[in-house]
C-alpha cells in the first residue's frame, strides 16, 4: 500500500513536467537560419581596346529560371533573367567606382534591354559588345544565362574587322583583304576563315544598302584577293556583318602614281634620324610633321588640354618630341601642372607620368600629386596591378626608369622578370601594339638577364606581321612598331618589304589637313592617331623623349594598395578579428561606403569577405549586395549560445525517470 501511494505521488509529480514539454518545444526552439542564397560567380572584364576599365568577379543567383526587375535609365522597369550577363554587369556597376552604366535602354517592342553607354574617363556609346569565353552568343545580354565560372567580356568595338594589304592600288592591281575575329581576353585578332568578304561602293539613295561590286570567301588565313579596274573609292568589309566596319580602298589611275621630283626638306621641318640616303636609295614618303602638329593644335582646347585625359597625355608626348613647336607644348605644360584629377586606374597614372616626364614636369612634386607613388602602390612584390595582365607592367617600367629607378632596384628586376615570363613562344605579347610597347620599355634595361634575347624574339615577331605596304595593319600599330624598330641600330632598309617602310604607310594615311586617318573618321580618333604618328615618324621611342628626374630621398612605398579594402580590421587576436563589413549602396557608390553591419567573426570568415580589385580567379569573389544576408548570418552564428530552458527541463526529466526506474528495482 505504501509503495502504491509513493508510485502515485511520483507519477503526479512527473506529469507536471511531462505535460509542458510540447509548448516548451514550440516556445524555446531556436528559429532556423534562412538558407544562404546560392550564387554563380563569374569573371568579368570590361575593356576599351588595350585599356581595362574593370576586372573582377561578379555574382548572380544560381538559377536558370529566376528573374529580376531591372530599371532602365529613363525609369522603365522590366524583368530580365537574374543570372544574365546584363545582371552581372549591373552587379559590378553597383560596387565598382571605375565605371558606370550611364545609359541603359529598354525596348518594349523587342522585350529587351540595350546597354547603350558606359562611362569611365569618358562616355562611350552604341558599340558595346559581349562575349562569354571565346563564344559570341546570338541573344541579348539580358537573355543569356551565365553559369558558375564563366568568363564574361564586355568591350567597346566590333567583333570582327577587315584589314587591307594596302590602302591604295593602281587600276588593274590586286589587293588582299583579311577578315579577323576579335579575342577580348588578349585584345588580339585571329583570322576569320570562311566568312564572305565584299567590295562595295556607297549607295546615294540608301546609305545602309551599298552597291556590292565583288565578293569572295575568305580562306583558312581569313584572306581574299580582289582585282579592281575602275578608279574610285571603295569599302571592303565582311558581308555577314553587313560590311561594317569596313576598310577604305582607293583605286587610282597609273598616271597619278608617278612620283614627283624630290624636293629639299623644308627648313622648318624637324631633322629625321635614321632616314634618307644617297641618290641610289629608293624614294620614300614622309609624314609631314609641321602639318600634323598644326592639326593637333587645331584640336587643342584654349586651356591647353584635348578632348579627354588620354588624348591630352598622348598629345603631350607628341609635342615633346618636336621641341621646335613650342606653342602647343607650353600650353600643355601649364595645363598639366595646374590641373589634376580624372585619373583612377594604374594605367591612367602610368600614361600620365609618361606625359609629365616628356614635358619635363617632375612627376613627384610639380603637380601636387606624386604619380610615381601612385604607380608603386600597385606593386605586389612581383608585378604591377592585375597578375593576369602584362600591359600595366610594361607601362610601369617606362616612367620608373626615368624617375630614378634602374636595373639594380628590385621593383625593376622583378617586374622585368614578370614581363619576360608572359612573352609567347612566337616572341610576342599577344599583339603588335603590346609587343612594340614591350620592346620600347625593355630597351633601356637590356642588361638585365634575358632581356636582350627577349627583344630579339619580339623583333622577329614584328617582322612576321609587317605587310607589303610597310605597315602593320593600321596606323596605331604601325606607329608603335616604328618606334620599337627605332630602338635598334640595325639598318632601316631591313624593314621595307616590297620597297615600302612603315613611314611610307603612315604617310599614305595623312590627309590634306595634316591629320592621320581619313577626314571621315571622327576627330578624336584622328587626334589620337596623329599624336602616335609624330614620334614614330621622327624615329623617337618613348625613352628618347622623356626627361629624367632623381628619386626623392624617401621614396614612395613599393607595396600596398591605394584603395582601402572593404573590410577594415580594428583589432586582431589569434582566434577572432573585429571587423566592419562595408557595402556600397549602388546609388551612392562613388561616395564613402556605408557601414551596414558589425560583427565579431573568425579570421577565416573575414578573409572571405575581403574585397580587392581585381580579384584573382583563385580567391573568393567580391562582396556584393547579393551576399549581404550571409553577413548577418555569420554575425548570428558568431554569438556564443548558452543552454536554453527547454534543454535544462529535458535533462531533468531524463534524470527523474532514471530515479523512478531505480525505485522499482
Amino acid at each position: 500500500m505504501i509503495a502504491q501511494r509513493a508510485l502515485a505521488s511520483l507519477l503526479t509529480i512527473a506529469s507536471i513536467f511531462v505535460v509542458p514539454v510540447t509548448p516548451l518545444l514550440a516556445e524555446d526552439a531556436p528559429e532556423p537560419e534562412a538558407p544562404v542564397p546560392a550564387v554563380r560567380t563569374v569573371s568579368l572584364t570590361i575593356r576599351d581596346g588595350v585599356g581595362i576599365l574593370w576586372n573582377g568577379n561578379a555574382s548572380v543567383p544560381d538559377s536558370d529560371s529566376a528573374t529580376t526587375s531591372i530599371i532602365a535609365t529613363d525609369g522603365t522597369v522590366a524583368e530580365a533573367r537574374a543570372a544574365s550577363a546584363l545582371a552581372a554587369v549591373i552587379a559590378a556597376d553597383a560596387v565598382a567606382p571605375e565605371f558606370s552604366i550611364s545609359n541603359l535602354q529598354y525596348f518594349s517592342s523587342f522585350g529587351s534591354f540595350y546597354l547603350k553607354c558606359i562611362t569611365a574617363t569618358i562616355e562611350k556609346c552604341d558599340n558595346w559588345q559581349y562575349a562569354v569565353g571565346d563564344a559570341y552568343p546570338s541573344v541579348g545580354m539580358d537573355q543569356f544565362t551565365l553559369h558558375d565560372g564563366d568568363n564574361l567580356f564586355i568591350y567597346f568595338g566590333s567583333p570582327r574587322r577587315t584589314t587591307l594589304s594596302t590602302s591604295t592600288i593602281l587600276a588593274g592591281e590586286s589587293v588582299t583583304a583579311t577578315a579577323e575575329s576579335y579575342a577580348p581576353a588578349s585584345d588580339s585578332y585571329a583570322p576569320a576563315a570562311g566568312v564572305t568578304l565584299g567590295v562595295t561602293q556607297a549607295n546615294p539613295d540608301d546609305p545602309y544598302t551599298p552597291f556590292v561590286i565583288a565578293t569572295s570567301t575568305a580562306d583558312a588565313a581569313g584572306q581574299a584577293i580582289f582585282t579592281l579596274s575602275a578608279t574610285g573609292t571603295y569599302a571592303v568589309g565582311i558581308a555577314d556583318d553587313y560590311f561594317y566596319p569596313s576598310a577604305t580602298l582607293t583605286v587610282i589611275d597609273a598616271a597619278a602614281k608617278e612620283p614627283e621630283s624630290p624636293e629639299s626638306p623644308s627648313a622648318e621641318a624637324p631633322r629625321r634620324s635614321g632616314g634618307g640616303g644617297g641618290s641610289s636609295a629608293p624614294a620614300h614618303a614622309e609624314v609631314d610633321i609641321p602639318a600634323t602638329i598644326s592639326f593637333l593644335s587645331l584640336n587643342q582646347n584654349p586651356d591647353g588640354s584635348f578632348a579627354t585625359p588620354l588624348l591630352t597625355d598622348w598629345a603631350a608626348i607628341a609635342f615633346a618630341a618636336t621641341p621646335e613647336y613650342e606653342s602647343g607644348e607650353m600650353k600643355l605644360h601649364r595645363y598639366l601642372t595646374e590641373t589634376s584629377g580624372g585619373l583612377s586606374s594604374l594605367t591612367d597614372y602610368e600614361r600620365h607620368a609618361i606625359a609629365l616626364l616628356a614635358l619635363g614636369v617632375n612627376p613627384y612634386t610639380d603637380t601636387g600629386v606624386d604619380y610615381i607613388a601612385k604607380i608603386l602602390a600597385h606593386f605586389d612584390g612581383t608585378q604591377f596591378g592585375d597578375p593576369a595582365l602584362v600591359n600595366d607592367d610594361i607601362f610601369a617600367i617606362i616612367p620608373l626608369t626615368k624617375a630614378g629607378y634602374g636595373v639594380h632596384d628590385d621593383v625593376i628586376a622583378a617586374t622585368t622578370a614578370f614581363i619576360l615570363s608572359k612573352q609567347k613562344s612566337d616572341g610576342s605579347w599577344d599583339s603588335v601594339d603590346l609587343t612594340a610597347a614591350a620592346i620600347q620599355a625593355l630597351s633601356p634595361i637590356r642588361s638585365l638577364p634575358g632581356v636582350e634575347n627577349s627583344i630579339t624574339n619580339a623583333l622577329s615577331f614584328l617582322r612576321t606581321k609587317q605587310q607589303t605596304d610597310g605597315g602593320f595593319g593600321n596606323s596605331f600599330s604601325t606607329s608603335w612598331a616604328l618606334q620599337a624598330i627605332s630602338t635598334q641600330s640595325n639598318d632601316a632598309t631591313a624593314w621595307q618589304p616590297a620597297g615600302k617602310n612603315p613611314e611610307d604607310y603612315l604617310a599614305s594615311l595623312q590627309s590634306s589637313d595634316g591629320g592621320i586617318e581619313s577626314p571621315s573618321t571622327d576627330a578624336r580618333t584622328r587626334t589620337w592617331a596623329s599624336a602616335y604618328a609624330i614620334p614614330a615618324a621622327l624615329r623617337k621611342p618613348w625613352h628618347m623623349i622623356l626627361r629624367e628626374f632623381p628619386r626623392p630621398a624617401q621614396p614612395a612605398p613599393a607595396h600596398g594598395s591605394e584603395t582601402p579594402l572593404a573590410i577594415a580590421y580594428e583589432a586582431t587576436s589569434i582566434a577572432t578579428t573585429s571587423v566592419t563589413v562595408v557595402i556600397e549602396e549602388p546609388q551612392r557608390k562613388k561616395e564613402t561606403p556605408t557601414v551596414i553591419a558589425r560583427a565579431v567573426v573568425s579570421q577565416e570568415d573575414a578573409d572571405a569577405f575581403a574585397v580587392s580589385e581585381p580579384t584573382p580567379a583563385n580567391e573568393e569573389p567580391p562582396v556584393s549586395a547579393a551576399t549581404a544576408p550571409s553577413m548577418r548570418q555569420v554575425a548570428a552564428a558568431a554569438a556564443v549560445e548558452t543552454p536554453g530552458f527547454f534543454n535544462r527541463i529535458t535533462r531533468w526529466i531524463g534524470t527523474f525517470f532514471t530515479l523512478l526506474r531505480s525505485l522499482f528495482l
